[in-house]
């Protein structure tokens, strides 16, 4: 049994030190009211350098004024103040602060940060009034430090993927300084960042209990207990910068998205400084002058009298009109689809490719169906007629297991829908095509022998390469990181020293034929770290007669990527390969053929198949 090195449980010395370059300063955004604040959305992802140069146009807030103490003596803005901002993108998280301070108070234990100065943020990250999200960034030694103080937290700091910046500013004062910090969205978690919907938040600004200043204080945003999660304000995401998300209508009902929809009544917040609402409906998001359904309404409510068909999609959107009666903020644009009358909405979706074997098919019954006759095989004309062989039963629930299937197959499905006096509805019938699995890696277990090191080998059991699959301790797979299932394969790379690249190799215990079914295309979902340098990411695909074809990913940066990634590689690139007899795969990050040195970081591999 091979050893592995325990790593830090929540300590990171990362990022970046030193004297901020001379980029502007922020100043607060003004026309924000005083307990909200806008995370915009930023238009390149933004540099963790301590330079808020990237950060023009984004929603600055000021924690510096006697309402803002929590506790301690606080004698001015000179004492300690904070300008801060938040933004976001499609993978992270970015926050932003600029404080002024005149005295600088390194924490005496990383443990306990709020020996000396640090900053704090707390995060009710889907608004259900528990702080999910706490941490805290400081100085130790002179080096950024980060302490995750909730679970996922902790995880993000074993990770290594928040990216820190605490550089010095005397433009801020003897001790003033930046601190910068990017956290990916799948470590918060955060909801989906969406425009216009809100989380809660507040930083807070500790003078520790150790420091040169006596006693210590804590300024926070409104200067109450920010561990009391009713004292979080409220933040809402915008698209661009310059927009205000606060005057735009939100809180859609029926919900953005939602099915089964019996009546078209539409409800919504109205937004800040709105007057009337004019509302548009119809069948395409792109909605026009044609599409206006009511305007200048004086209420948060529109009934569309014309109705809505069984089974279709409708979208809609309320712009608002200021008191000035000129001035209009347009609304996002929302769907919602009306109740069918048979069963609709299939998951897997109709004629779907690459879908699992394993796969539960799920679906929305149609109006008053009290249960579903299924109907379900690979015979066309058979699932039409509903013959005895594809007959699968009436559940009572929307959703019908098949059981293992055989993979790049295609099946056919249908629902009939059965209501009161058995009245039938049937349905149409739906396609699918499965897949030929190569690993999804859900069979591994946290027992020595079927752990995922066990199948896949790397560098710390072969000594040939910088890599180390799964992790020191139980759970061995990635839980969270997850593209489909509830397992991926964490791979820590090492291209530092020699040999300067890192390589997991699965070996099939039996040959595999990836020809039949006139399959094309190798698949493989493959997500970065932010902070990982760009490496060449290969897969190497070997037959039982040791013949081998290597693919290099054509992007180098999709290694520092924090989402998941198709890549899908063409069976006919694998030139030389006999793909009836497929024994092994490799996957590498590093220049294996050209090897020199590079970095070091993790990537996560998940839901390697072959489809058509």
């Amino acid at each position: 049994m091979r050893t592995r090195l325990l790593l830090a449980l929540w300590l990171g010395l990362l990022g970046v030190s030193g004297v901020a370059t001379a980029g502007p300063l922020p100043e607060p955004t003004p026309g924000i009211a005083e307990d909200k604040s806008i995370a915009y959305r930023a238009g390149a992802p933004l540099i963790i350098d301590g330079d808020l140069s990237d950060w023009e146009g984004a929603a600055f807030k000021l924690i510096g004024r006697k309402s803002d103490v929590f506790r301690g003596e606080w004698s001015g803005p000179d004492d300690l103040t904070c300008t801060w901002s938040v933004m976001w993108d499609d993978t992270t998280f970015y926050f932003a602060a600029a404080i002024r301070d005149d005295v600088l108070a390194e924490a005496a234990d990383p443990s306990q940060p709020w020996t000396g100065d640090c900053t704090f943020l707390y995060l009710d990250a889907d608004g259900d009034g528990t702080i999910e999200n706490k941490a805290c960034f400081f100085l130790f030694q002179g080096q950024p430090t980060f302490l995750g103080m909730t679970a996922n937290l902790v995880e993000a700091a074993n990770a290594g993927s928040v990216s820190l910046a605490i550089v010095m500013e005397p433009r801020l004062g003897k001790a003033g300084r930046i601190v910068e910090v990017a956290i990916p969205l799948d470590c918060l978690p955060l909801q989906k960042p969406i425009q216009g919907a809100i989380f809660r938040m507040v930083p807070g600004f500790e003078e520790g209990t150790q420091s040169a200043e006596q006693p210590p204080k804590f300024l926070d945003w409104g200067g109450t207990n920010p561990d009391d999660a009713a004292n979080l304000r409220q933040v809402i995401f915008a698209g661009a910068t310059g927009t205000n998300p606060w005057a735009m209508a939100r809180d859609p009902n029926p919900a953005d998205g939602a099915a089964a929809v019996l009546m078209p009544l539409l409800r919504w917040t109205a937004g800040e400084g709105a007057l009337l609402h004019d509302v548009y409906v119809g069948t395409s998001p792109a909605l026009g002058p044609a599409d206006l359904a009511a305007a200048h309404l004086p209420v948060t409510m529109y009934y569309h009298a014309r109705g809505i068909e069984a089974g279709a999609t409708y979208y809609w959107r309320v712009d608002e009109i200021a008191t000035d009666g000129k001035t209009v903020c347009t609304g996002n644009v929302w769907s919602f689809t009306a109740q069918a009358l048979t069963a609709y909405r299939p998951d897997p979706a109709d004629a779907a490719g690459a879908t699992s074997p394993s796969a539960t098919l799920t679906w929305l019954p149609g109006a008053g169906a009290l249960k579903h006759h299924v109907c379900f095989g690979e015979n066309l004309e058979a699932v039409k007629q509903g013959a005895a062989e594809v007959d699968k039963g009436t559940p009572t629930e929307a959703r019908f297991v098949p059981g293992t299937l055989e993979g790049l197959t295609t099946y056919y499905w249908r629902v009939d829908e059965i209501g009161a006096a058995d009245a039938i509805k049937a349905g149409p019938v739906w396609s699918f095509t499965t897949y030929l699995p190569i690993d999804d890696f859900e069979s591994y277990t946290d027992e020595l022998g079927s752990a995922i090191f066990d199948a896949w080998m790397d560098g710390l059991t072969n000594g040939l390469s910088g890599s180390v699959v799964g992790y020191p301790t139980a759970p061995f797979a990635e839980q969270k990181i997850v593209h489909g299932g509830k397992q991926s394969m964490p791979l820590d790379y090492n291209n530092i020293a020699s040999p300067f690249y890192s390589e997991a190799q699965r070996e099939f215990a039996s040959a595999q034929d990836w020809t039949m079914g006139d399959a094309s295309t190798l698949v493989l979902f493959v997500r970065g770290r932010v902070g990982n340098g760009a490496a060449a990411l290969s897969i190497t695909v070997k037959d039982a007669s040791n013949h081998a074809a290597t693919v290099i990913h054509p992007d180098a940066t999709v290694v520092g990527t924090a989402k998941w990634n198709e890549w899908k590689i063409p069976l006919s690139g694998l030139a030389g390969v006999n793909l009836t007899k497929v024994k092994m795969i490799v996957i590498g990050v590093g220049d294996k053929a050209n090897p020199k040195t590079g970095g070091a970081g993790r990537i996560y591999i998940d839901d390697i198949y072959v489809t058509k």
